[in-house]
């Protein structure tokens, strides 16, 4: 069990870094909506955080960062455009990630709570495809 405890704080660790750099890098991509670049970066780092949430058992983590994974692979190929709702909703996202990483360290297990609207949201952001006319 010790073991376990250790990898758990590793992927703690890992996931409050991710966490951190996705605050800094959404806030750069507000600023710079086109940064492909940086688009692909937060792309990768929630792909990492919902492969090792998956990896823990940690369903609401891996649920909500797939939903954020999901929306930001349609703006890397340029499927939806992002904008001001999508940016505030992916900082939302970007919260409670905290808030359930947080509770993962305190608790040992992951927090309850519904985050059902929101990953519904962040899909349904998905739909709003981008007019070529």
């Amino acid at each position: 069990m010790e073991n376990h405890d250790e990898i758990l704080a590793e992927f703690i660790l890992e996931a409050r870094e991710i966490i951190d750099r996705l605050d800094v890098d959404f806030v750069r991509l507000e600023e710079n909506p086109n940064d492909q670049a940086l688009v692909g970066t937060i792309f990768r780092g929630l792909h990492t955080l919902k492969g090792s949430s998956s990896f823990f058992s940690l369903k609401r983590l891996e649920k909500l960062s797939h939903a954020g994974e999901s929306l930001l692979g349609k703006i890397r190929g340029g499927e939806v455009e992002l904008d001001f709702s999508k940016s505030t909703q992916l900082l939302e996202m970007n919260d409670i990630l905290r808030q359930i990483i947080e509770g993962v360290e305190l608790n040992r297990v992951e927090p309850a709570g519904d985050d059902q609207k929101l990953i519904e949201s962040l899909l349904g952001l998905m739909q709003n495809e981008r007019n070529t006319d």
